[in-house]
């Protein structure tokens, strides 16, 4: 469901299939060894870019499951849109340039559900307790709802084709200046 959704409001299909490589729980997870260097327990799954797939762990939660499985979907479609001429050639320099975190989570919490209460409710606290983070200097998990928040307020004031359009000019500019 979540990828026919991801296509017709990204308008783009994948043109593979996308492999998961999936775990039956977190700690088998965090020990994988389908990617370099060392696992936090805060990554709950990943989405490779260069390799086209997707590495989770089933937690007992369908819920929080499904949730991870639509985010981390979400940015095979992301990493597609604005990488895919830089991936289909090989010999390019740089085709990977590094895409900021609250872009990245940003849009791919944003495609996977929207704006809810629990967002609304996080910015909102943080806007009325000054501590929202300057996006140059945001980590953690203010990655994903400040730059989720960021996508929303685009689709609010400008419409929902803009969120593409941002996607698509990270691509051919190479940077999110």
């Amino acid at each position: 469901d979540s990828y026919d959704r991801y296509s017709v409001t990204l308008k783009t299909v994948l043109p593979w299939r996308v492999p998961v490589i999936l775990y039956s729980n977190h700690s088998d997870f965090l020990e994988t060894n389908v990617t370099t260097g060392h696992l936090s327990e805060g990554v709950q799954a990943f989405a490779e870019p260069s390799r086209r797939r997707i590495v989770l762990p089933f937690t007992s939660s369908f819920k929080e499951f499904e949730h991870t499985a639509i985010h981390e979907l979400a940015h095979t479609f992301t990493f597609h849109i604005v990488y895919n001429r830089m991936l289909d050639n090989v010999f390019t320099r740089n085709y990977l340039f590094p895409m900021p975190l609250w872009v990245a989570e940003g849009i791919a919490e944003y495609l996977a559900v929207g704006w809810d209460a629990d967002s609304d409710m996080f910015i909102r606290d943080a806007v009325l307790e000054d501590y929202i983070v300057p996006f140059h200097l945001v980590g953690g998990f203010y990655v994903y709802k400040e730059g989720q928040s960021v996508f929303n307020y685009i689709e609010q004031t400008y419409g929902k084709e803009k969120v593409l359009e941002i996607l698509q000019a990270l691509g051919g500019t190479r940077s999110a200046e």
